[in-house]
């Protein structure tokens, strides 16, 4: 008669005692099981969308939310806004900046999801509004780390104190489900012949790049720091998939039209 012996493996760091004011209620706990499994049907951007606003949003309430991805050397790999389509680009741009700023100060913590409120969160920089300056009351962070070294790290901002011990759970839970959905939106090919619809500020740098001015000379023309352009250039390049300036003016415009004599 065989004999099987089962060992229960030794605890670690990472698995956190959930506190009990951070358990789900019943309907809670229906949400999660229908936002697991509405997120495995997630095949376009409309569809993650719908996800993000609906069962996600409502077992993780918060205003703005970005992925930033890691390589193994703790580069940024990519970034990410998550649900933010309708916030203007002065928004989105300085919240994926104060995102990227939170993950390299704390990349290497061990202590994930991790809750950042007042000077931990604002001494590296404040989210700005299309209106102006405007502080982030909190940011919820959690990794979810790969074989290959990569790390992914997803940032929440403005989490209700009331769900705080609750959306460090609820975010544990979903983060895997939520970089699956949004890894297969980004792989999505571009429809046959379409060109990627690029905003107005990318048109005017593009534009400037066909002339052959430098990167001091558009900055300098648009009035916008180095640091910022270097920020547009990279959303350029990820957005149109392209490594060099030739390339991301051919797609992004078009080719030169030369009239015939």
């Amino acid at each position: 008669m065989d004999v099987v012996v089962l060992i229960a493996p030794a605890s670690s760091k990472m698995d956190m005692p959930v506190k009990k004011n951070a358990k789900l209620t019943l309907n809670e706990q229906d949400t999660l099981v229908h936002a697991i499994d509405s997120a495995m049907e997630v095949q376009d951007r409309n569809q993650f969308n719908a996800w993000i606003g609906g069962p996600f949003r409502d077992l993780l309430p918060h205003r703005d939310a970005v992925c930033v991805e890691l390589d193994d050397g703790a580069r940024v790999r990519s970034v990410e806004c998550i649900g933010m389509g309708g916030a203007a680009p002065v928004q989105r741009l300085a919240t994926e900046q104060h995102a990227i700023a939170l993950v390299q100060a704390h990349a290497a913590s061990e202590k994930f999801p991790l809750i950042l409120e007042g000077d931990a969160l604002h001494s590296v920089g404040g989210a700005i509004s299309a209106d102006g300056p405007q502080r982030a009351f909190s940011a919820l962070i959690h990794c979810t780390r790969f074989l290959s070294g990569a790390a992914y790290f997803f940032v929440l901002f403005d989490i209700p104190d009331e769900t705080e011990p609750r959306s460090h759970y609820v975010l544990k839970l979903l983060s895997s489900h939520l970089k699956m959905a949004l890894s297969r939106v980004i792989a999505l090919p571009a429809s046959p012949g379409a060109r990627p619809q690029v905003t107005d500020r990318e048109k005017e740098i593009l534009l400037l790049m066909r002339q052959g001015r430098t990167n001091q000379e558009i900055s300098a023309a648009l009035g916008i720091s180095p640091l910022t352009l270097k920020s547009h250039v990279r959303k350029i390049y990820r957005k149109l998939d392209v490594h060099s300036r030739e390339e991301a003016v051919s797609r992004g415009l078009g080719p030169v039209m030369v009239p015939l004599n």
